[in-house]
C-alpha cells in the first residue's frame, strides 16, 4: 500500500513537472500573442474611457448651446423692446441689450468650462487603470 502511494505520488509529481515544463513552453510560443491580446485589451479600455469623456462632454458642449439659443431669444426679445425708442435712447437700448446677450454668451461658456473640467482626472485615472491591467496582464503571459 505504502509502496503504491509512493508510486503514485512519484506520477503525479512528475507529470506535474511535465505539465509545468509545457505549460512554459506552451506560454513561451504563445507569450507574443497573449501581449498581443493584453495590449488589444489595454487600447480597448482606453477607447471605453475617451468614450465616456466625449458623451459626457458633449452633453456640456450641448447644454452651453441650447444657454445661447436662450441668450439670442432673450435678444430678439430685447431688441423688440427698443423699438419704439427713437435717435440715442434706441441706440443704446441696442447696445444695452447686445452687451446682456453677450454677458450671458460669457456665463453660457463658463458654465461649460465648469462641466469639462471635471471630466479629466476621471479620465486621466481610468487611462492608468487601463495601463494597470494591462501590465499585470503581460505579467500573466510569462
Amino acid at each position: 500500500m505504502k509502496a503504491g502511494t509512493a508510486v503514485l505520488m512519484f506520477t503525479v509529481v512528475t507529470g506535474a513537472g511535465a505539465l509545468s515544463a509545457g505549460v512554459d513552453v506552451a506560454r513561451a510560443q504563445c507569450k507574443p500573442l497573449c501581449e498581443r491580446q493584453c495590449d488589444a485589451a489595454r487600447d480597448l479600455c482606453k477607447g471605453q474611457a475617451d468614450l465616456q469623456q466625449a458623451i459626457s462632454g458633449s452633453q456640456c458642449q450641448l447644454n452651453e448651446r441650447m444657454a445661447r439659443v436662450t441668450c439670442n431669444q432673450t435678444l430678439a426679445s430685447d431688441l423688440a423692446a427698443c423699438a419704439p425708442a427713437c435717435g440715442a435712447a434706441q441706440v443704446q437700448c441696442q447696445h444695452d441689450a447686445k452687451a446682456k446677450r453677450d454677458q450671458c454668451f460669457k456665463m453660457a461658456h463658463e458654465t461649460r468650462d465648469a462641466c469639462t473640467k471635471p471630466l479629466a482626472a476621471p479620465h486621466d485615472q481610468a487611462k492608468h487603470a487601463c495601463d494597470a491591467t494591462r501590465a499585470t496582464c503581460h505579467k500573466m503571459c510569462k
